[in-house]
């Protein structure tokens, strides 16, 4: 498996069905868990200091998240108002290449959870990070919906062959 993908790091972050592929499914399944625990353990270390003091683990945790996935995927991690991650939630499975965001679910989601901030994060399978229009104008309607109720979209992360930052590329209001 090292061989076929060049790496440890590269096979935690191998589809499911990449690793079926080349491996048993009990195999393949134990690789799984070992991802989803290593996950689960960088979860937890992310959560413990403001999202935003390293952006290099947001990325790296994102990348995780969402680089091995062959359709789109949305996630939202949702913030305190000191910008530590109270949770990390998908909300949205969609297809090659689109996927749909609801601003009002997530604004509704927001205020369940007393969050005060938000990063949208979601991967392009074509591993082409640039946003497309669609991505840009619900990003903007979305950080205007939760900035009327006092909920600031901190960025909008696009995981493909490198990770693209809305915010920093001048794109969020």
């Amino acid at each position: 498996m090292l061989t076929r993908f060049g790496s440890l790091a590269n096979t935690l972050d191998a589809s499911c069905e990449a690793l079926t592929a080349c491996a048993s499914p009990a195999i393949a399944n134990r690789i799984l868990a070992a991802r989803a625990t290593h996950l689960a353990a960088e979860t937890d270390q992310i959560g413990r200091r403001p999202l935003m003091s390293d952006p290099d683990r947001l990325d790296s945790y994102l990348r995780k998240r969402l680089a091995h996935r062959g359709k789109e995927q949305i996630r939202t991690l949702f913030l305190d108002r000191i910008g530590r991650l109270i949770a990390d939630e998908c909300v949205c499975d969609g297809t090659v290449d689109e996927s749909a965001i609801f601003p009002r679910e997530l604004v509704r989601r927001a205020l369940e959870l007393d969050a005060s901030g938000l990063v949208l994060a979601h991967n392009h399978p074509s591993l082409d990070p640039r946003p497309s229009s669609a991505d840009i104008r619900v990003t903007h309607r979305l950080a205007e919906a939760a900035a009327s109720l006092d909920i600031t979209l901190v960025d909008h992360i696009i995981v493909g062959a490198s990770n693209f930052s809305m915010r920093a590329a001048g794109l969020l209001r």
